[in-house]
């Protein structure tokens, strides 16, 4: 179906399909009117046909004058709602892909971290802690090599 309300011009569309080709025809057909036939008034209050009918069109003018300027028209209507719709959505996705980089961001930092404590902890310094205690083993048995030759030399003094 195709309702126009507006002033642009649109066309039906031109296809091979049954149900774009259909639509529905409004024909209209002008009747003569007999120009000697005047009805007798009935009442001495005279109904004023082209009174009322001005009363009646200056409500619907200043009715109409009313409605915004881009009413029922379907371009600029488009226009204004693409315009709406992508400002928007240009809000709503910078904001989102800031949101998104700040999370990738602190993400990133805490893989790190948890990397290195990790390999710290089960790498670097299970190595620390074996090279300690080998130290002090080492440490250990050089201090009781010096007591004994501290021994000896103190047993060498007194002969």
């Amino acid at each position: 179906m195709l309702i126009n309300f507006s002033a642009v011009e649109e066309y039906l569309p031109i296809t091979d399909n049954d149900e774009d080709k259909s639509f529905f025809r409004v024909v209209f057909h002008e009747i003569d009117k007999d120009t000697s036939y005047y009805p007798a008034p009935t009442s001495s209050n005279i109904y004023d046909v082209k009174e009322r009918y001005e009363k009646y069109k200056s409500y619907c003018a200043s009715d109409i004058a009313k409605f915004p300027k881009t009413f029922l028209e379907p371009v600029v209507l488009k226009e204004e709602i693409q315009k709406e719709l992508t400002n928007k959505l240009s809000s709503i996705s910078i904001t989102r892909i800031g949101i998104v980089i700040a999370l990738v961001g602190l993400l990133m930092s805490v893989i790190s971290i948890g990397r290195d404590v990790y390999f710290a902890n089960h790498y670097d310094l299970d190595d620390y802690k074996e090279y300690k205690i080998k130290s002090e083993e080492k440490i250990n048995r050089l201090e009781e090599q010096i007591n004994a030759l501290q021994i000896k030399v103190d047993v060498n003094k007194k002969h």
